[in-house]
């Protein structure tokens, strides 16, 4: 999070390619977090299901959605909603503790 003392990027923001040429870190470290979230949520056989589902020329975004079951929209705004740490340094709420 020290990468991002203002809050995590908008992933929404981190698709654009003038996004990834205006600010290369923020782009990186976001959508690093931003990949990793899902796989933690749902573990790895999903992300084994995204890889082959956009093996077979599926599309990136089905292949999301089919292997983690909401959408690219759904979960970039759970996303920007989710608290990773709290004010007291608690541990994660928000959608990554969801059932």
């Amino acid at each position: 999070m020290r990468k991002f003392p203002d809050g995590l990027p908008d992933l929404n923001e981190l698709e654009h390619r003038e996004m990834r040429s205006r600010a290369p870190i923020p782009v990186y470290f976001g959508g690093m977090i931003g990949a990793v979230d899902p796989v933690d949520k749902s573990g790895f056989p999903a992300i084994a299901k995204f890889y082959e589902i956009l093996g077979r020329r599926g599309g990136w975004q089905r292949a999301f959605e089919e292997a983690f079951g909401i959408s690219v929209d759904t979960y970039y705004t759970l996303f920007a909603e989710m608290e990773r740490v709290n004010t007291q340094g608690a541990p994660l709420s928000g959608w990554l503790l969801r059932d």
